[in-house]
């Protein structure tokens, strides 16, 4: 059959892009809308770094309008999806749209995500996606997800049968359809070639991770600080790395061709294959195409499209059905080795072969087509199956490389997002071995070499108490004496209570000092301790107490003697300085030793005279008893003793005593 071949180049760069926001307009991202508004300024800035061709668009959703998914009926702040903005290249309407969007609510966890999906996705017209350009979906949300029989609990049993349902830039079906599958999701994903990136919170990160391994070429991160911004990047770059071609023609006669390309940028049974290219590369390759059946008509039209950018080949085929052709000798189409004689080059005999008579027979074999140059020894499979001998030599599949296709690029170890060598903007698998790129290391290439995120923002490197390892800081451990237990990703130190009360964490680690700082007072065989430097100074001032140094005052040394001390953090290097007082202050020993003697004198008098006191009033005592008992124990009467009283009668006296 007769073949056609021809050649281009293509200069890869600028390749255009449709980034559409889908934002969950529940109240439970009421909070975070101001961080979202933030960050999608920063990722179209992102974006335009990287290609000036860059369309944006909006869309929010919340549930479905319909129990038990809200309680609130026939409300304007519950609906499934809304397309709030087209996709147009005004970042300033786009980041207005935002700012405009109001939030609803819905009654369940799970959010409607799904049925806004399907239609950002099947909507081309609506959403404004371009023919030929990489798409990108990044959807925000805070939730879960209703699935497939989901739509059950509402009433609604209907499937979803894949089709665009939006009028006025809303969707009518919510009531009526259940919500997707998420094979669904990844069916429609995939014919359309849209990577879907979910934007996702901390709680939900587990769920949207699993759903992502459903869906081809999807990807989840966390929204906050530039985590999306810099995925987007690594999404671009590895798109922006791959070239694609595509056949365009009648369907009835495609059957009848066979295409190929060098380098293969194209599989029949795939449609179409990657092509690795680096940004602003020209990118050279050749093309056949051969007739495998008659076909009735004699002209065939088709356009070999670059997807992505807005260029193609029109092709304008004209087929050869009658052998009556004259032969052309040293025929360029044969390379000028060899006569084309109706579309077919006949070669120099023995000295060159092939299709367009390319291979030149450099041995003396009879066979110059023989593949015994194409198999290993100990093999006996030509290019070990994974590729095709051509002029002697195996041209292998992509994916496999080596003189006889022995090393397979998918053998190596994989990394991040299970991909090999962790991606292709780290590190190529070299026959069952990681190449890491400039500024990447490792067994997989997930170690960075790079030494920014490791600085502090006075330019040390892990603020001198620890080192850059893959790009991160490793701290060393924090010492004994240290009050400081909140260390930062550069291993900088700081009080958990800081923003509370500071005077509390400087107490602690007075604390926590003291004990070395009078034991250097007392002598000096101490301990060392790492990191602490004490010096011993007299007469500590309150000119050295100014700056950075604080005050550690009334360290008891004994009782009523106290010493003081200041310390300060450490500029260049981790450790702590602190100069101590060597005289100790003891006036308020003194006082007390003035009291007890005071309150001693005293009580010794008081008690004196209490003792005096007592031994007087006893010695009384003893005496009035001795006399008491005495007198009861004589009985000797006295006849002298003349009673004091006497009683006289009165004979006038007429009444009675």
């Amino acid at each position: 059959m007769p073949i056609s071949a021809f050649g281009a180049t293509l200069k890869a760069q600028n390749y255009p892009v449709d980034l559409y926001f889908l934002l969950d307009g529940s109240a439970s991202m009421a909070s975070v809308k101001n961080e979202i508004v933030k960050q999608t300024e920063s990722i179209y800035q992102m974006m335009k770094s990287m290609t000036d061709n860059v369309y944006l668009g909006m869309g929010s959703f919340v549930d479905k309008n319909l129990l038990p998914f809200t309680n609130v009926l026939d409300s304007t702040n519950t609906y499934s999806f809304r397309n709030r903005l087209k996709l147009i290249n005004d970042p300033e309407a786009f980041k207005k749209t935002i700012n405009d969007t109001a939030f609803g609510y819905n009654y369940d966890e799970q959010e409607g995500t799904l049925d806004a999906l399907a239609q950002v996705i099947v909507c081309k017209e609506q959403i404004g996606w371009r023919e030929e350009s990489r798409k990108i979906i990044l959807v925000f949300t805070g939730a879960s997800f209703h699935a497939a029989s989901d739509g059950i609990f509402g009433g609604v049993v209907e499937p979803y049968d894949g089709k665009c349902y939006l009028e006025n830039d809303v969707y009518t079906k919510e009531t009526v359809m259940d919500y997707p599958s998420v094979g669904i999701i990844n069916k429609l994903a995939s014919e359309d070639e849209k990577i879907i990136i979910f934007a996702i919170d901390e709680e939900a990160k587990n769920i949207y991770k699993s759903l992502t391994n459903f869906i081809t070429g999807s990807k989840v991160t966390k929204y906050g600080g530039d985590l999306i911004a810099n995925m987007l990047k690594t999404v671009y770059e590895e798109i922006s790395q791959n070239l694609k071609l595509k056949i365009n023609m009648d369907n009835e006669h495609r059957k009848n061709f066979e295409f190929n390309f060098t380098p293969d940028c194209y599989n029949a049974y795939r449609q179409y294959e990657d092509c690795e290219v680096v940004q602003s590369e020209e990118k050279h390759f050749t093309g056949t195409i051969k007739l495998l059946s008659y076909i009735e008509t004699d002209n065939v039209k088709m356009d070999i499209v670059f997807e992505g950018i807005k260029e193609k080949i029109e092709l304008d085929i004209s087929i050869i059905k009658q052998c009556d052709c004259k032969r052309e000798d040293n025929s360029t189409s044969c390379n000028y080795h060899g006569s084309l004689y109706c579309g077919i080059c006949e070669c120099e005999e023995n000295r060159y072969y092939g299709d367009s008579c390319q291979c030149q027979n450099t041995t003396s074999a009879l066979n110059p087509s023989d593949e015994a140059t194409c198999i290993a020894p100990g093999s006996n499979s030509t290019c070990h199956n994974r590729g095709s001998c051509k002029c002697g030599m195996c041209k292998c599949r992509n994916g496999y490389k080596g003189k006889f296709c022995e090393c397979s690029d998918h053998s190596c170890e994989r990394g991040a997002d299970n991909q090999l060598c962790s991606g292709p903007l780290r590190g190529v698998c070299d026959c069952g071995k990681c190449i890491c790129k400039s500024g990447w290391t490792g067994s997989v290439c997930d170690c960075s070499t790079s030494k920014t995120e490791c600085l502090s923002n006075d330019k040390t490197l892990c603020n001198n108490r620890g080192t850059c390892i893959c790009g991160r800081c490793k701290c060393n451990d924090i010492s004994d004496w240290d009050a400081r237990t909140k260390e930062q990703p550069d291993c900088q130190l700081s009080c958990p209570q800081d923003n509370q009360d500071p005077s509390s964490c400087r107490h602690r680690q007075c604390i926590n000092i003291e004990p070395t700082v009078l034991c250097h007072l007392n002598n000096d065989d101490c301990e060392p301790v790492d990191n602490l430097n004490i010096t011993v100074i007299k007469n500590l001032t309150t000119i050295q107490s100014e700056g950075d140094w604080y005050h550690c005052s009334r360290v008891i040394v004994d009782v009523g003697c106290y010493t003081k001390f200041l310390y300060r953090y450490s500029k260049d290097k981790y450790g702590i300085e602190v100069v101590m007082d060597k005289n100790v202050d003891c006036i308020e020993a003194n006082y007390i030793r003035g009291f007890i003697c005071l309150f001693t004198l005293i009580f010794i008098g008081v008690g004196t005279l209490i003792a005096w006191k007592y031994w007087t009033d006893r010695r009384d005592r003893l005496e009035y008893e001795r006399l008491f008992q005495q007198v009861n124990e004589t009985e000797t009467q006295n006849d002298l003793f003349v009673p004091p009283l006497h009683s006289y009668r009165n004979p006038s006296y007429q009444g009675h005593l």
